[in-house]
This record gives structure tokens, C-alpha cells and sequence, in this order.
């Protein structure tokens, strides 16, 4: 399988997590599920990131940063736009890996949409941001068609967010 079509698979598989969480599932079919992918993998303005099994060089998970609501948080310098990583290899240290590199490069205020559902992103999210010195700020609430999504922001303690 290719590094183009392992994307899909993992991309397919965390669409369908995702609709655990919803109250009516999407059902997206896979034609719409690659579409979507595609235009995450050819963005000019989002970055995709792959997570790889260090041991079997297996891609494991992705996560995308880019710039997902500009025009309702213009301060926001990235947006964790989506993320994700197989059940089998979370806690493993490897997302918190790739977003730590990439933070040292981009220090701002990330935004972050993430399913109310979902207590075990909320979770690693909060703690992950806590302990890169970042503060939990508010945002306004995510665009419409976001049913069951709540926006978070988190901005470096040293007031890069204007109220320190």
C-alpha cells in the first residue's frame, strides 16, 4: 500500500471514530471521506503531519495544523485542525512528539476543535498544552455545523494572548 493510500485508511478510520461521538452519525461515504483527505494532503495553508511507529515504520496517526478559522480568531496563530492515532499506539508518546517539535518553530495561540464526547482528546489536549506552558483562553464558539464541538484555545503563558 502506498504512503497516499495508507493516508485514506488512517483518515477513513478517524472518521469513523469521530462518529462515536456524534449523536447522529455522518455515515460520510468514501468518496467524500478521499475527497476531504486530498484536500488536507494538498492544502497550501494546513500542514500534515505523519506519525510513524518508530519500530515497524508503520504510519500510525496524522495530525494537521493549519489556519481553521481565520476569520473569527484572526490572533490564532494555528489551528490543531484535526488529529489522530490508532487506538493500539495512543500513549506512546508520539503525538505529543510531533506537536512539541513543531511549537518550537510556531509559538502562538493554537486553537483546537474537539467533540464533547470526547473525553480522551479533552483530556490529552489540556494536559499536553499545561505542560508546553500554555494557558487554556477563550474563543468563540466554533462556526455553525460544529453540533456537539467545542473551540478551545490555548496561548503561551508569557501573554503573547494580550491579557498577561
Amino acid at each position: 500500500m502506498s504512503t497516499y493510500e495508507e493516508k485514506h485508511a488512517l483518515y477513513q478510520q478517524y472518521i469513523r471514530e469521530l462518529d462515536t461521538f456524534r449523536e447522529t452519525p455522518i455515515q460520510m461515504p468514501e468518496n467524500e471521506v478521499r475527497k476531504i483527505c486530498d484536500e488536507y494532503i494538498d492544502a497550501s495553508n494546513s500542514s500534515w503531519k505523519n506519525i510513524h511507529d518508530p519500530v515497524s515504520k508503520k504510519l500510525v496517526g496524522f495530525v494537521i495544523i493549519g489556519k481553521e478559522f481565520p476569520e473569527k480568531h484572526p490572533d490564532s496563530l494555528c489551528s490543531v485542525a484535526q488529529a489522530y492515532v490508532l487506538p493500539e499506539f495512543r500513549k506512546k508518546g508520539f503525538m505529543t512528539a510531533v506537536m512539541a517539535d513543531y511549537m518550537t518553530r510556531h509559538e502562538g495561540i493554537y486553537s483546537l476543535l474537539i467533540m464533547e464526547e470526547n473525553e480522551y482528546a479533552k483530556g490529552f489536549w489540556k494536559r499536553f498544552f499545561k505542560k508546553e506552558g500554555y494557558k487554556e483562553v477563550p474563543l468563540e464558539p466554533a462556526p455553525g455545523g460544529y453540533k456537539g464541538a467545542q473551540l478551545y484555545g490555548y496561548a503561551p503563558k508569557d501573554g503573547v494572548d494580550g491579557n498577561d
